[in-house]
């Protein structure tokens, strides 16, 4: 029986979030190199576009299921549809080619 596709590529961006935290502790500065617009920075998009997406789909989820639970207790939804819904959704679709700069500041937004 094989697995569903869903379960490969959580495990999938579980091993790139992994490699990614490992290189960052290694002070490994790609983003810092990289100048927006050059090749190398539109090269990287073959990955970080679809893992935006990958999030963006993700983070929907979650919010659907946790949005009718913080109403029925009155929660304010607003900061997490911000972190789960907007923030992905403008790395994927808003953000420029190869704008890496730009990425790095929708990360450090609250």
């Amino acid at each position: 029986m094989k697995p569903p596709v869903l379960i490969v590529l959580l495990m999938m961006c579980l091993m790139i979030s992994t490699a990614c935290s490992s290189t960052r502790a290694q002070g490994h500065h790609t983003r810092e190199r990289l100048e927006d617009g050059t090749p190398e920075a539109m090269l990287t998009e073959v990955a970080v576009r679809p893992l935006s997406l990958a999030g963006s789909a993700l983070g929907g989820a979650i919010y659907v299921v946790y949005w009718p639970f913080a109403k029925i207790t009155g929660a304010d939804t607003s900061s997490v549809k911000h972190v789960l819904i907007d923030k992905p959704y403008e790395a994927t679709f808003n953000r420029p080619l190869g704008a890496l700069r730009q990425l790095r500041e929708l990360d450090r937004e609250n």
